[in-house]
Order: structure tokens, then sequence, then C-alpha cells
């Protein structure tokens, strides 16, 4: 009877030390402590920074720093999902660093809770622990200052040309602009819209060196002398548009010159090359007719003028050459007395004036009046 009591007894000592047995190592796990060695820190947008973590042990001898060997250090943001850092590596001394991750996003700016949590390596005896205090990690935005001016002169370009450039903190810390996309639209007096385009903004030229000023045309028809406005926007990259503080640039306006007679002449009308010919058929017909009315209207005018001339103006008028040569007298003009005192003298016509060679010699039977005979005389 007491040999059947005595097995069962035995049976649940063995069992009670076995699990004691499974029992010891975790509770007898070594005691670890985790802590930033800076619970805050500030840095501009883009620019690297580092937080430091520290997990000691602690032993009969007081705390030591865990071996590399020993763990990894988990970092966590307040806000974020999961982990930040996955097992970041502990190097001698017991020391974890956090940094920005490569391939990670960067932090946009803002202030950040940030804990760190250490995870034991399997059969290192140590346990796990997090920070008790949160590190206060604050990203600094960057500003960047857009400028804009439109040159509209022809001896410079030869279309209007929207200059940008980009200044600011981002510049000034990153020695380049910020990378992303300028929008231009302009509009004319109406609020009608007449270009608007996207252009990348550069961070290098060709050279390697930093961008300045970047030229974007305005490449679409633009009527004569009429008045732009050009508003332009800077989208930065999806990457870093978190950390950007952007100002926004003031429209610009503008005057486009008055066109030239060549343009004029050359600007396309929509019109169709038939309706054209005709209309320049019908212009040319027009005109045509204005110029025959102008001559008769002329010819009309002269004859009423003529038609006017008094009778005895009309008499002084030479007659046409052919009636003058018909009609006109032969020999001298009958010459007639104009004093009435004298007499009377003969109306049959003088003799034709002599030749220049011959002299010229008057008588008084020319005249009509022949001498009495003196006696004397002969």
């Amino acid at each position: 009877m007491k040999r059947h009591t005595t097995v069962p007894v035995v049976a649940s000592l063995a069992l009670v030390l076995i699990l004691l047995g499974i029992a010891t190592p975790a509770s007898a796990a070594v005691k670890t402590t985790t802590s930033f060695t800076s619970t805050s820190l500030n840095a501009p947008f883009g620019s690297p920074w580092q937080l430091a973590v520290t997990v000691t042990v602690a032993n009969s001898f007081g705390t030591a720093p865990v071996q590399p060997s020993d763990g990894s250090v988990d970092i966590l943001i307040e806000g974020m999902p999961g982990e930040y850092v996955t097992a970041a590596t502990i190097v001698p001394g017991g020391i974890a660093y956090f940094v920005q991750p490569a391939n990670e996003p960067p932090l946009a700016a803002g202030t950040y809770d940030v804990t760190a949590r250490f995870t034991p390596a399997a059969g290192s005896g140590l346990s796990e622990s997090s920070t008790k205090k949160a590190a206060k990690l604050t990203i600094e935005a960057l500003t960047a200052v857009p400028t804009v001016e439109v040159i509209s002169d022809p001896a410079v370009t030869a279309v209007p040309t929207v200059r940008t450039s980009l200044a600011g903190t981002f510049v000034d810390t990153n020695g380049v602009p910020p990378s992303g996309t300028w929008t231009v639209t302009a509009v004319d007096s109406s609020g009608t819209v007449a270009f608007e385009g996207a252009t990348p903004q550069p961070t290098q030229g060709v050279d390697g060196a930093a961008v300045g000023a970047l030229d974007i045309p305005i490449d679409a028809p633009l009527k004569a002398s009429e008045t732009y406005t050009v508003t332009t926007v800077f989208t930065p990259d999806e990457l870093i548009a978190g950390g950007i503080s952007l100002e926004n640039a003031a429209p610009v306006d503008f005057t486009t010159r008055a066109a030239t007679a060549g343009e004029i002449l050359g600007a396309p009308t929509g019109v169709p090359v038939i309706v054209s010919v005709l209309i320049a058929l019908l212009v040319a017909a027009l005109t045509a007719l204005l110029v025959w009315l102008i001559i008769q209207w002329r010819r009309a005018d002269a004859r009423i003028v003529y038609a006017d001339v008094p009778l005895e103006t009309a008499a002084l008028q030479p007659p046409p050459a052919t009636l003058a040569l018909s009609q006109a007298p032969v020999g001298p003009p009958v010459l007639e007395p104009e004093d009435p005192y004298l007499p009377d003298l003969p109306s049959h016509p003088l003799s034709p004036a002599p030749t220049p060679e011959e002299p010229q010699s008057w008588s008084l039977s020319d005249l009509g009046l022949d001498a009495p005979d003196d006696p004397d005389r002969r």
C-alpha cells in the first residue's frame, strides 16, 4: 500500500522541478536600460542630423554597455505606423546611432517625439527595454523665395520671356535651387488664357554649376499692343515639398509691341482662298469704276465751264488751226484812222511787207496822195 502511494508523489515533485527549471532563465534575465544621449535636436530640412541611443546592463558592479552582439535597437516616431528604423546596429560602447534612413523620404518640417527600443539577441540573457522619455526632433523648414520678371524687348528676345529665379535658405544651405516645376500662365485684358505651360526647374547646369535664372519663352501667338498678366507658380518635388516654406510670386504685367505693316498684311485672316480672290476682284472692279466716274465727271465739268464763257471772251479765243489756214486774209491788214480829224485813208490793202533783204520804201502814190505839179521842181 505504501509502495503505490510513493509513485505519484515522486512524479509530482519531478514535474515541479521541470517547471522551475524552465522558468529560471526568464526570471534570471539581466535588466537593461535604454536612453538617448540628447533629448532634443534641431536640424534644417535636408541637412544631416543624428540621434544617439545608449543601452546598458546592470550587474553587481553597477552598469556596463551591452556588446554589439547582444541585440539591436528599433526607432519609433509618434504618429507613424511601425518602426521608422528597424534593427539599428549597436557599435562598441553600447551606442546605436539614428540618422535619416536612405530608403525613407526625409522628414517634413515639424517636431517629432522619438522613442527607442532595445531588442536582445536570442541567448543573450538580457531583457528588453525602451526609453522612458522621448527625444524631441525638430526639422526646420527652408525658405524658397521666387523672383519673376518678363522681358518683352524685341531687341533682347524674339518673343516675350519669363525669367524666374529662386533664393532663400534652401539655396543658401544646399548651394542649388530646389527641384520642382514652374507653371506659367499668361492672360489678356479680357481674361482669356493666351499661354500656359510647365517647365522643370533644373538644379545644376550642363557643366555641373549651380543654376541661376531660368528663362521660359512665351511661344504662343499674342495680340499686338495688348497688355498681358503673367502668373507663375513653383511646385517643389514631392520628396522635398514638406520641408520648404515657399513664398508666392506676384503677378507681372507686360504690353506687346505694335504690329508692323508687314505683319498686318501677312497676318492670317482665316478666310478661304477663293473668298479672298473674289474679294480682291471686287475691290479692283470698284476701283476701276471709281476712276471711270472721276474721269467722266472731269470731262463734264470741262464742258460746263466752256459753255459758260461769254461770247466776247469766246470771240477772242483763237480759231482752230484748220480754220485759221483756210480763212486767214492774204496781205497786210487794212489801216483805219483812229483820229477823226485825220483824212480817211484808202480802204484798199497795203502791199505786202518787204522781205528783210529789201529796203522798205513808201510813196504818196501808194497812199493815194499824188502831189501837184510843182513848176519849181521841173
